[in-house]
């Protein structure tokens, strides 16, 4: 759909030229842009101004969804120090903490960070004290060095969305430019683009809503970008509607006392593909109102769709790859078609199975209560409530010494460690680890309780334990 929507530009009334306005941003993967809408001073008064609002909101909605050029995020320890954690999970401290100590007459520095930082760190650090000489003495093996592993047992970072006027009015310049784009009076909003224009705070245009999707449903699996104009004969109103990611939803009211035509404009687009999605949206109008302001729902609903659009991608293209395979056994005579059917449907088959035991667990809903228990077993995860009784039960692997492989050193068993897992069935879980500590050195390992226990050839716990 592309409407012209006459050679002046919407907010300011200057002469178009050729200006491209994302009425959905391009940062947050709006697809919906039009040359027809506003001039370049507005586009990059509003650019500076008003768009980047939607992005710093969404934030970590776009670096859990791999979209735009968040690549990166702070998040937190259980000590408040500070990570930065990549799309692939992969953390590195902000900047090393560096502390220097003392040991009876010894002097010791303490570097924490990332290994090859806290080198240079430490260097830093020992020049500053001990002069430049400490560099030489570094170099010829005079310092001695321990290096120890943290262990994070739980990392967070906000997840907040906060309302203000600010994100409102920005809520609000999307869905009146849509309006205009979709070819209605623009007599109907001039004084809301006037406030849009002059950045405006104070105006009430957008009522933030849809906390408890009983506005708009969001369907299964769906991650999208939604706007609406349409018109209610009832109330003779013209209302616009918005939802971004399906999380920041925004209503407001255009027109009062209109007997026009009917007016009903969508734009309704994937918000991880770009694609453009030709389905009816029905929305609850009545529900507007009378909502707690929790995103809590919007944003868990929208990463469990996503995960489970990511898990459907990857088995599509893995069965691909399953089937490409089989037709060049065809193709070389190695197999028949009639084989290849045959084939196809059990590695198929089998591949469903280890990717929802291995690869997406906590996505599968309809275990039985013994798959339960073994996926939980596999992914050495149990129920925190239980951690007391684990503990107990498997008391006698703690002291226990182990020899390593790969540096030689033997190492014994000091604990059990846990990190947070996701909730199921709204139990809180843990992931269990055995934390090991070299003896007559400073090296620390960490290993999930179920190789520890493959190495020791135990058998799955009994199905009657609490942790289970």
């Amino acid at each position: 759909m592309t409407v012209v929507v006459g050679n002046s530009c919407i907010f300011c009334a200057n002469v178009l030229n050729n200006s491209d306005e994302h009425i959905i941003p391009d940062s947050i993967n709006g697809r919906l842009h039009t040359r027809e809408l506003i001039c370049s001073e507005c586009n990059q008064k509003f650019g500076n101004k008003l768009d980047p609002v939607i992005k710093e909101s969404l934030q970590f909605v776009l670096f859990a969804l791999g979209i735009g050029n968040v690549k990166k995020m702070q998040v937190k320890d259980q000590d408040g120090k500070a990570y930065l954690v990549d799309q692939e999970g992969n953390m590195k401290h902000v900047a090393p903490e560096v502390e220097v100590f003392k040991i009876g007459d010894q002097t010791g520095i303490s570097v924490t960070g990332e290994k090859n930082v806290a080198v240079r760190a430490f260097a830093k650090k020992a020049a500053r004290t001990f002069g430049a000489h400490a560099l030489k003495l570094m170099d010829e093996g005079k310092f001695q060095f321990n290096e120890k592993t943290t262990f994070l047992s739980e990392v967070s970072a906000p997840a907040k969305i906060e309302i203000t006027s600010k994100l409102k009015l920005a809520i609000n310049k999307i869905i009146t430019e849509f309006f205009a784009y979709s070819g209605l009076a623009l007599d109907l909003i001039k004084e809301r683009t006037e406030r849009i224009f002059n950045l405006d705070e104070s105006g009430e245009d957008i009522i933030l809503c849809n906390f408890d999707q009983n506005v708009r449903k969001v369907k299964e699996n769906e991650v999208s970008h939604l706007l609406v104009i349409r018109s209610i004969r009832e109330t003779k109103q013209i209302y616009g509607y918005v939802e971004l990611f399906n999380v920041i939803c925004g209503y407001t009211v255009f027109a009062e006392g209109y007997n026009g035509a009917d007016v009903d404009f969508k734009y309704h687009q994937n918000a991880l593909t770009g694609e453009q999605f030709d389905d009816e949206v029905l929305i609850n109008t009545d529900a507007v109102s009378g909502e707690s302001p929790s995103f809590d729902l919007l944003v868990n609903s929208v990463l469990e769709n996503a995960r489970a659009v990511q898990h459907s991608a990857n088995f599509s293209t893995m069965l691909s790859d399953i089937l490409a395979q089989l037709e060049e056994d065809v193709k070389q005579g190695k197999i028949s078609v009639g084989e290849k059917e045959q084939q196809y449907f059990e590695q198929a088959t089998k591949l469903a199975a280890e990717m929802m035991v291995f690869g997406f667990p906590d996505d599968v809903a309809d275990f039985t209560k013994e798959e339960e228990l073994m996926v939980n077993y596999i992914h050495s995860v149990i129920k925190e409530a239980g951690k007391k009784e684990f503990e107990f039960f498997y008391h006698q692997l703690v002291g226990r010494e182990f020899p390593s492989e790969d540096d030689g050193l033997v190492y014994v068993m000091e604990a059990f460690k846990y990190k947070k897992h996701v909730s199921k069935n709204g139990e809180s879980r843990v992931k269990v680890y055995c934390y090991f500590k070299a003896k007559n050195a400073a090296s620390e390992k960490y290993f999930p309780c179920k190789e520890i226990f493959d190495v020791l050839g135990l058998p799955p716990p009994p199905t009657d334990m609490a942790w289970v």
